[in-house]
């Protein structure tokens, strides 16, 4: 096929860098057979600081290496995800537009929206996954909460007055905790972001209590006691975290959130 090179290539790049269960999404089934011979951009659905965008951007180095031409990243934000979609819907089909394509626009967005403006088995082509990593439960770190049995006994002792934060709503972060919500029978209002830096540094500064994210951005600050990690959403625990329980081991049966 013309663009196997570009698959080996990016294949290449993938196995380069270590990242969630993402895939990249060309635009173009057929490129040149010198391809390539220009710039590359792909594009992704969330800001600046980002787990996602750190990933794509360690990614896109080793890429730029494989294929001997700049690959520059380009955050196009908003609307879960919609926005970038239809923008890498509308890309010319040359191989010289990709996306990283996430849960949220690829696999919650066409059921949470009937008249979504593409379709994602239709409009995208996989080219490779990179990697996978896990989400993470966490807290502000002055409530009196060190795991998952405190924070759902705190929170039913304040039904509705405490609120937990997401990169948007129906991102995997806020689907996780509202799986939480009702697994455990808590009660907790949802603030929507616009990415999941502000929701750290919200969760940081104590005007939310809790959140789902992954490891990429998160540890550094858990590591650093700016927020308190209660559990993970997978069926084991991470080796990066060993002493951090999956909210399995913690009583709530099979919560493997991806």
């Amino acid at each position: 096929m013309q663009h196997s090179k570009a698959r080996r290539a990016l294949l290449k790049g993938a196995a380069a860098t270590a990242a969630a269960p993402l895939f990249i999404y060309p635009f173009a089934a057929r490129a040149a057979t010198d391809y390539p011979t220009r710039q590359i951009k792909i594009l992704i659905g969330t800001p600046p600081g980002d787990t996602i965008d750190s990933w794509t951007r360690q990614f896109a180095a080793p890429l730029a290496t494989a294929l001997g031409q700049p690959v520059i990243v380009d955050n196009r934000v908003g609307a879960h995800g919609i926005i970038v979609s239809n923008l890498g819907k509308a890309a010319d089909k040359d191989g010289y537009t990709l996306m990283v394509g996430t849960g949220g626009p690829m696999a919650i967005n066409p059921s949470v929206y009937p008249k979504l403006s593409y379709d994602p088995l239709k409009d995208f082509v996989a080219i490779a996954p990179f990697g996978k990593g896990q989400l993470y439960l966490y807290a502000n770190k002055d409530l009196p909460i060190t795991n998952l049995k405190e924070m759902v006994a705190y929170v039913k002792a304040r039904p509705g007055k405490l609120s937990y934060g997401s990169g948007g709503t129906g991102t995997t972060q806020h689907l996780a905790m509202e799986l939480l919500k009702k697994a455990t029978g808590m009660d907790m209002q949802h603030v929507p972001y616009k990415g999941s830096p502000q929701v750290l540094q919200d969760v940081i500064g104590g005007q939310i209590a809790f959140a789902f994210d992954a490891g990429a951005s998160l540890l550094p600050q858990a590591k650093s006691g700016q927020v308190r990690l209660l559990g993970i959403a997978a069926t084991k625990r991470s080796s990066f975290t060993p002493e951090v329980p999956t909210l399995i081991e913690q009583g709530v049966p099979n919560f493997d959130v991806k």
